[in-house]
């Protein structure tokens, strides 16, 4: 990294070149060599701020975090208790809101260096909507769709009376609309078509609001979580309603993209990340106050995720920018990294492989055959295995079909001169031979 001295005045320029990371952040695949060298990103900044959390290399800990999560999920299902000591406990459920703030930051800074490329380039924003969407495809629904046909292939008669929800991605609400999760193999399907609905609607308010809405409208998508609880509470819907469906998690998910608006549009991140660790131990102490004295459980539930959504916020923060010491040596560790990966069809395969061991396994083995460590272990084993076998023969070769739906024109390897007129970065491009 280089800082280009600005006019009197003027915003330093941090120029970031590629060659340390090697990657597109448009095909989020290497650069060739030659474009490593030649092509500088170049980010107007104000000291002490680093906006350019666009590179998929800064962001391994993340990944390990996702391994982590998962196995939170798993033992959840597999064991049947939750992990802690004394009232501080983490569940599966607390897991999936980790990888909610997860998907918010990273899919909306996605969305954040699209919308700043076009009004760069001129490229068309149709055009860049579609590729998001093809992008997303790509990825998600071919495993899922598999999922749910191993599902269907070996369940038959427990699932496909709901089969279409399923299809659909509403998972959610039609477990919210019953009060009951039903069959436990597709259970956890339910944070999937939250995250899917996430991704059908966020984008057409990243890419298509007016600059000065985006702050207002995460604003308002934190607050329609709490709120939304608290509303359905008031109303006596059933517990599921409270807190499985998308607007009632909307402050996990706000809470990350919030995190990425912050990285490149502000230079208080890390200032506003020490405070929700502030603000989470506040409200954390409010909310047991609130219990303590018996305040009704709606007035409870609305405040009772926002403490670790903020915390979780705070986690991914200090995971993109790098722990240091033994954490940062842990969640950079290969093993906790590959797990991440490929956690997506971990979490996709995992409870339709506890119920075959429990019905399969179980009844000759009885140690397999309940809730308990033997039964963790065997479906660790087995998922990671199978998830293993599919990225590396499923996922990935159709995961690299996306390089053919990039979010813009890869870049062409240039000279490039920086020139500053006042405060603004001018870029002076001449193509090489």
């Amino acid at each position: 990294m280089c800082t280009v001295p600005a006019a009197s005045g003027a915003a330093s320029v941090r120029v970031w070149h590629i060659t340390s990371r090697g990657w597109d952040p448009w095909t989020e695949r290497p650069l060739p060599e030659v474009a490593r060298v030649a092509y500088p990103l170049v980010l107007p900044t104000k000291e002490g701020d680093l906006k350019d959390g666009s590179s998929r290399g800064r962001f391994a800990e993340l990944d390990a975090l996702r391994a982590l999560a998962v196995t939170i999920v798993v033992w959840g299902h597999s064991v049947q208790t939750e992990i802690g000591f004394g009232q501080f406990k983490i569940g599966g459920y607390h897991a999936v809101l980790l990888f909610f703030v997860i998907s918010g930051f990273l899919i909306t800074g996605i969305l954040l260096d699209v919308r700043s490329a076009w009004a760069r380039r001129g490229d068309s924003r149709w055009s860049g909507l579609a590729a998001f969407y093809v992008r997303r495809f790509l990825r998600i629904f071919p495993i899922y769709y598999f999922g749910l046909l191993a599902a269907f292939t070996l369940m038959r008669a427990t699932v496909q009376g709901e089969m279409r929800w399923h299809l659909t991605y509403l998972s959610n609400w039609h477990f919210a609309y019953n009060g009951t999760f039903g069959f436990s193999s597709v259970a956890h399907l339910w944070s999937l078509g939250v995250e899917e609905q996430f991704y059908l609607l966020w984008p057409w308010f990243v890419l298509f609001l007016p600059e000065y809405a985006l702050p207002w409208t995460l604003a308002g998508m934190i607050l329609t979580g709490p709120v939304s609880r608290l509303a359905l509470g008031i109303l006596g819907f059933n517990d599921l309603s409270v807190w499985i469906t998308t607007p009632t998690v909307l402050d996990a998910l706000g809470l990350g993209c919030l995190l990425a608006y912050l990285w490149r549009k502000t230079s208080s991140a890390d200032r506003f990340a020490r405070w929700a660790v502030i603000l989470a131990l506040v409200l954390g102490g409010l909310y047991e106050g609130m219990t303590v004295f018996d305040t009704p459980a709606y007035a409870r539930d609305a405040l009772k995720l926002i403490p670790l959504a903020l915390f979780c916020m705070w986690l991914v923060h200090r995971a993109s920018r790098g722990f240091t010491g033994w954490t940062g040596r842990l969640l950079r560790a290969r093993p906790l990294v590959y797990v991440g990966k490929i956690s997506y069809a971990i979490y996709l395969l995992h409870t339709l492989t506890v119920n075959l061991i429990e019905t399969r396994i179980g009844s000759s083995l009885p140690v397999f055959g309940q809730p308990g460590l033997p039964l963790f272990v065997a479906v660790m084993v087995i998922t990671v295995g199978a998830a293993s076998l599919s990225w590396r023969f499923f996922e990935q070769p159709i995961n690299s079909l996306k390089d053919r739906f990039p979010y813009a024109q890869r870049f062409q390897p240039f000279e490039e001169k920086v020139a500053l007129e006042g405060s603004n970065v001018v870029h002076s491009r001449k193509n090489s031979a």
